[in-house]
């Protein structure tokens, strides 16, 4: 994981990491209902999960909710998960549940690199036309609103480091974009 650019010091990087984390925790803390309004307690919602894992017998045949999701896409090992469910089934909620639950997972921890990175992929698509040679998740990372300096070298350099843990949204939606 460590084969970018160094653009930190390691001290520096888990002052920084352990300050992103803490903000995402809280950022994603509550969620608003879609339907009724109400802002509702993350860790107090549970989503129940059915996994399609034809002819697994490893871990993921126990994942049933988004906390044990969450814990088990920070396993090194993990594939890449597809979350497929019709409009106005909590995928985008469960994302961001997930997200929190990483971020409370890993701040737990300095000695592991990874930060969990939420990713809406109509921007991401957005971005495509005006990329010339840079990565889209780093030209993502650039044109995030409101970050400083300092979370953008953060980010990048856990992209670079391949620490990030990128939770990508709105699949769905985004196949109506033009190509």
């Amino acid at each position: 994981r460590n084969h970018g650019l160094a653009r930190m010091q390691a001290a520096e990087y888990v002052a920084r990491r352990a300050a992103y984390l803490d903000a995402v925790a809280c950022e994603f803390e509550k969620v608003e209902d879609a339907i009724t309004g109400n802002v509702l307690d993350v860790d107090k919602q549970t989503l129940r999960l059915k996994l399609v894992t034809e002819h697994r017998t490893d871990g993921w045949v126990d994942v049933d909710t988004v906390d044990k999701l969450a814990l088990r896409m920070l396993d090194d090992a993990s594939p890449p998960v597809l979350v497929c469910a019709g409009p106005g089934t909590g995928k985008t909620w469960s994302t961001r549940q997930c997200v929190r639950r990483m971020a409370v997972e890993l701040s737990k921890s300095a000695s592991s690199p990874l930060m969990p990175l939420l990713v809406n992929v109509q921007q991401l698509a957005r971005l495509r036309s005006n990329l010339g040679g840079t990565h889209p998740v780093v030209e993502y990372i650039r044109t995030r609103p409101g970050a400083d300096r300092e979370l953008l070298e953060l980010l990048e350099q856990a992209f670079e480091m391949r620490a990030l843990v990128l939770l990508i949204d709105g699949v769905d939606e985004a196949a109506a974009l033009s190509t």
